[in-house]
């Protein structure tokens, strides 16, 4: 499955404001990052079947996060290097 892929297709989710996904390490897996519009609701298990509808099996196999705001850079950037030491930590991610 390609990262980039999953982003738009979860980018384009009605609930979905921002999304970063990063790619696999040796022993992570393909790690989308996921914030909601105000009063949204829409969970990891949401937004896993909405990947899988529309990109099939192989988006069931990423892990997600849902997150209050997106990390950001001085410069406004997503800060990539935020989220991946969010995904390193232990059981932080949200499980469907």
């Amino acid at each position: 499955m390609s990262v980039k892929c999953l982003e738009k297709c979860l980018s384009e989710h009605p609930a979905v404001t921002a999304v970063c996904v990063l790619t696999a390490s040796l022993a992570l897996p393909v790690t989308a990052f996921v914030t909601l519009s105000p009063n949204a609701e829409a969970s990891v298990a949401d937004l896993r079947a909405w990947a899988r509808e529309k990109l099939g099996d192989a988006a069931s196999g990423a892990a997600y996060f849902l997150l209050d705001e997106m990390p950001r850079t001085r410069t406004g950037a997503v800060d990539r290097a935020a989220l991946d030491r969010m995904r390193r930590q232990p059981r932080q991610e949200q499980v469907a």
